[in-house]
């Protein structure tokens, strides 16, 4: 068996490309093999990059500082030492997905509105940016999000010996990859009390162990917001389709949302993408991925309306609404608490939420749970 190699920081990716390994490792953080299920013609993806040249970054935000943050010490030692962190609050970790400037403005959002929600600390983790020579592709980007993952337990893991922090309080939430890389802090981090994976990246993943991709055992508790799930070869869809959660959300059927085929093609099946311009398949699929997140956004932050996913019954459509068949999206309810499959419906344009059919949906959600029961 080759010998797994101990790599400085900066010489790690040239060489770790150059040798074929089972494994490769860089200070700091767990060793990552790179046996088949990792790496084959199965799936032709390289070894992670180095921290240096993935250059994950951490700004803490609180509600006394939402508008400048902290960035967080990583490298050689991890402190958050001068920020007003408390430990006894939840934490709330926001992943990106692939590198793209739309990731500042929707995590941007998502800090905003954690904050107004609630009095908790919020990390907006950033990765794949360290090297100006880099040029992206997504076999690397797929490596990467494993050596994110492992930075992130090791960031969460100092919070918990430090700083009085608790695993089972921290709420990490990713889109796209990002999806992918709490499932990867989840692993090296025991006990996360929840992940949220909006439309969490299905090529590299889907099909592959529980070890590769995101699974119900990475936390406490997982949910998945599915909203493009067309196969992912040839590529029409970006998120993963099989449940791999607690609970998984399958927005409007899971496919093509409603809005994002504004010219109205009969897509029925994968073929049904064959005839279209590659244009209208980005935009198509773009817009599906993205709504997870546009969704999540307006759950998180209405007060007014519920987004109510129902338990599936088998091909009769969803279930009446009861606390057993029915869990809203983007609220801590112990009342609503089904786990499994659950179909959610939404409107085309935001406002997305179209509760029960009543001038104050969230009243008549309850009611008609409470009927149901």
């Amino acid at each position: 068996m080759t010998s797994v190699l101990l790599l400085p920081l900066t010489a790690a990716a040239l060489l770790g490309r150059a040798l074929a390994q089972d494994a490769v490792c860089y200070d700091g953080l767990p060793c990552f093999p790179m046996t088949p299920q990792w790496s084959s013609p199965l799936r032709p993806v390289p070894a992670p990059r180095s921290p240096a040249q993935v250059a994950t970054s951490f700004t803490l935000f609180t509600r006394s500082t939402q508008y400048s943050g902290y960035n967080v010490t990583t490298w050689p030692h991890v402190s958050v030492d001068g920020s007003d962190y408390e430990g006894r609050r939840r934490t709330t970790w926001v992943v990106q997905g692939a590198s793209s400037s739309w990731n500042q403005t929707w995590m941007n959002d998502m800090k905003n509105k954690l904050l107004a929600k609630e009095d908790c600390n919020v990390v907006l983790v950033v990765w794949g940016k360290g090297d100006p020579d880099y040029n992206f592709t997504y076999p690397q980007a797929v490596a990467d999000t494993r050596l994110a993952g492992a930075e992130m337990a090791r960031v969460g893991r100092y919070l918990i010996d430090n700083k009085g922090a608790s695993a089972s309080d921290f709420h990490v939430i990713g889109f796209s990859l990002g999806g992918q890389i709490a499932g990867y802090m989840g692993k090296e981090l025991y006990d996360i009390g929840r992940i949220t994976a909006l439309d969490p990246s299905d090529a590299g993943f889907e099909n592959f162990s529980g070890a590769v991709q995101l699974h119900e055992g990475d936390a406490r508790l997982v949910e998945v917001v599915h909203t493009s799930i067309a196969p992912a070869l040839p590529p029409l869809g970006a998120g993963s389709s099989p449940p791999a959660g607690h609970v998984d959300f399958y927005l409007n059927g899971g496919k093509v949302q409603p809005g994002c085929n504004p010219k109205n093609y009969s897509i029925q099946t994968p073929a049904d993408f064959d005839s279209l311009p590659e244009d209208d398949v980005d935009e198509i699929v773009g817009c599906s991925h993205g709504r997870s997140v546009d969704v999540y956004l307006e759950a998180i932050s209405r007060a007014d309306c519920a987004f109510c996913g129902r338990r599936r019954t088998g091909g009769s459509g969803p279930a009446q609404c009861s606390p057993r068949t029915c869990r809203l999206l983007g609220r801590d309810d112990p009342r609503y608490r089904a786990l499994g499959v659950l179909d959610l419906v939404t409107g085309a344009a935001s406002p997305y939420c179209i509760g029960d059919g009543s001038n104050n949906p969230v009243k008549a959600t309850k009611r008609s749970m409470k009927q149901n029961a």
